[in-house]
């Protein structure tokens, strides 16, 4: 896992494992993290329904987050939580 392809996975076992400060640069150029990020809306939603299964903003909330992606990292993950917390808030859900 300390080679792996994946910047974000770098960063998390160097940090969270070795207990080393990362100097590796940005996490989010790598595959996992821009496919993640890939497709999101100018009003922070991604075009399905926020619950929506892996594609909708929640789940690609929870997969960044797992990731240790922060919104430093990429600060569009906050706009992405708006249309979270309207649907959260929302009589429909």
């Amino acid at each position: 896992m300390a080679t792996s392809p994946e910047p974000a996975v770098r960063r998390a076992v160097q940090q969270e494992f070795l207990g080393q400060p990362w100097s590796g640069g940005s996490v989010t150029g790598g595959r996992i993290v821009s496919t993640l990020l890939a497709g999101q809306l100018p009003d922070g939603s991604f075009g399905v329904h926020p619950y929506r299964k892996w594609t909708g903003a929640h789940w690609r909330l929870v997969s960044l987050v797992d990731l240790g992606i922060t919104e430093a990292d990429a600060p569009s993950m906050l706009q992405a939580a708006g249309p979270v917390l309207d649907w959260l808030h929302s009589d429909h859900h």
